[in-house]
């Protein structure tokens, strides 16, 4: 609705409901924000990806736009301030009795947030000289490997099958259908028909940017280390992809192109669930061994109550065992409490290590059992 002035000129005017509406809507979107990056920090690309497209549309720095980002930012600090505020007395970021009172150390209300910045901070690890090999990579093997464009063993991913993923050849027809998709993209914005924030193309851009994002921090961060293991970090370029064939659906005059993406799109997608489905069967007919379960169940029936571990192996085990062992993280704390408890207990503290040892026993397939850690 718009209120005409003199010289031609309009002016939204918003009725108090509308206005109500819009500032519930943002004080929500910080809300939610917050909760999402106190979990985790990823979700900080949301709020990228929104700030790119409201600046491409021309909306970020209008009145409105400022109006709704503060807002976002009341509701943003009310969470941050008020979870830090209630965990307090109870226990930090740490975990359980980790609160200053309990560590004789002080304890800032947002110390979650900081901690989540910080530790993304820590293991971003930048190097000019592999940059363009990783570019390489990502571009190419990498990418074909995250959408199944070859076939590799679920071994190579940490799963415990002998099945595999993909299809060999696959690789061509995404990569090819991809491009085709950019470069239709990249032609339609040069002539103007369909711009990135045109209100049909708003919210594929959108996702095209998170992936963006995730891609770019993911190549910048790996120091030269791109690797099956650590392809979590950035499973949010998937939404790159998805966000492309949207984009490319919306604006494609030509029906034989259009269906020719959205029968690879289709293609893809059923080579994806046939690899799901063949894995779920696969683990419903021979359930792998729970090799952390299988360590946790030994330690409690010879009433080891304490012990050292890989930071991957301890807290499922803790889990594991309902509380009945406690271990402690030989690189990374994250439940402080755990730590002090088996310092506490030293004396008493066996050894749990991936690797054969003297004197050790083999619990599991991948855990051995060694002398406790003396005095």
């Amino acid at each position: 609705m718009a209120k005409h002035l003199g010289g031609g000129c309009a002016l939204p005017v918003f009725t108090y409901g509308q206005d109500y509406q819009l500032a519930v809507e943002a004080w929500l979107f910080g809300t939610i924000l917050a909760f999402g990056f106190l979990q985790r920090v990823f979700t900080a690309y949301a709020l990228g990806a929104l700030l790119l497209v409201e600046l491409l549309e021309h909306s970020l720095l209008t009145a409105e736009g400022i109006r709704r980002k503060l807002l976002a930012a009341v509701g943003f600090t009310a969470v941050w301030q008020g979870i830090g505020m209630v965990r307090a007395p109870v226990g930090t970021a740490w975990g359980p009795a980790t609160s200053g009172s309990y560590a004789y150390l002080p304890v800032s209300t947002s110390d979650s947030t900081a901690l989540n910045a910080d530790l993304l901070l820590d293991r971003f690890r930048f190097d000019a000289g592999s940059l363009p090999e990783d570019l390489a990579d990502f571009a190419g093997p990498f990418i074909s490997t995250m959408m199944g464009g070859r076939r590799m063993s679920l071994v190579d991913f940490s799963i415990p099958s002998l099945g595999t993923q993909g299809l060999d050849g696959l690789w061509l027809l995404l990569g090819g259908s991809l491009l085709l998709a950019v470069g239709r993209i990249v032609w339609s914005a040069c002539r103007g028909h369909a711009l990135p924030w045109d209100p049909r193309l708003k919210f594929a851009t959108y996702l095209i940017l998170i992936g963006a994002q995730s891609s770019a921090v993911y190549v910048l961060s790996q120091c030269g280390r791109l690797s099956p293991t650590t392809m979590r970090y950035r499973l949010l370029t998937v939404l790159c992809l998805v966000g492309i064939v949207a984009y490319h659906a919306v604006i494609e005059r030509r029906p034989l192109i259009r269906r020719f993406t959205l029968g690879v799109v289709g293609c893809w997608a059923v080579v994806a669930l046939w690899g799901h489905t063949t894995l779920l069967a696969d683990f419903l007919r021979d359930p792998p061994v729970n090799n952390r379960q299988e360590l946790a169940d030994y330690l409690v029936a010879n009433d080891i109550q304490y012990g050292y571990g890989d930071v991957w192996d301890v807290y499922s085990t803790v889990f594991f065992s309902d509380e009945q062992v406690i271990l402690s993280s030989q690189a990374l704390w994250f439940i402080q409490e755990y730590e002090w408890i088996v310092q506490n207990h030293h004396s008493e503290a066996v050894w749990i290590t991936r690797g054969r040892c003297d004197g050790g026993t083999q619990v599991t397939e991948a855990h051995y059992i060694c002398p406790r850690a003396g005095p």
